[in-house]
């Protein structure tokens, strides 16, 4: 027993001082240990997008939306036939390059209005995309197509 405590003794002294002369040696040359990294590898340029806190969550967005839908939207010949009206939901993903990836018709009203909607998303220019402080995002937009006799 006598051995073991004299032994244990032994090993905690020389830990302690091997502790203590690492300390040493990295308060002598104020150089933070964490901070201080120096890797052999070749120095790269990368370009990585700083979040902008200013921005917040900014939604994708389409300028003059109204007005482009009311330039480019086709009343339906059925549709009128039929004396339909009411309105189309279609929920659009935007991607972070501004492009709609995908559409999904959430309302349909028939007669050749949906299609003349979609037709409509389907030839638009590009979004504003989305962010997420400052950094380009996919986002969700649920667009309403308003279908009314006159």
């Amino acid at each position: 027993m006598k051995t073991f405590r004299l032994f244990l003794s032994m090993a905690l002294l020389g830990f302690l001082s091997i502790h203590t002369m690492q300390a040493q040696a990295v308060a002598s040359t104020n150089v933070n240990p964490l901070e201080h990294v120096t890797t052999k590898a070749p120095k790269t340029t990368l370009t990585k997008a700083v979040p902008n806190m200013a921005l917040g969550l900014q939604r994708a967005s389409f300028n003059d939306l109204e007005r482009y839908v009311e330039e480019h939207l086709q009343y339906p010949e059925l549709a009128k036939k039929h004396a339909v009206e009411g309105s189309v939901k279609i929920l659009v993903v935007v991607s972070a390059e501004g492009n709609i990836t995908k559409t999904q018709v959430i309302n349909s009203l028939g007669f050749g209005c949906d299609e003349a909607a979609l037709e409509v998303i389907k030839n638009m220019p590009g979004w504003v995309p989305a962010s997420n402080y400052g950094i380009a995002a996919q986002d969700k937009r649920l667009l309403e197509f308003q279908f009314r006799l006159q």
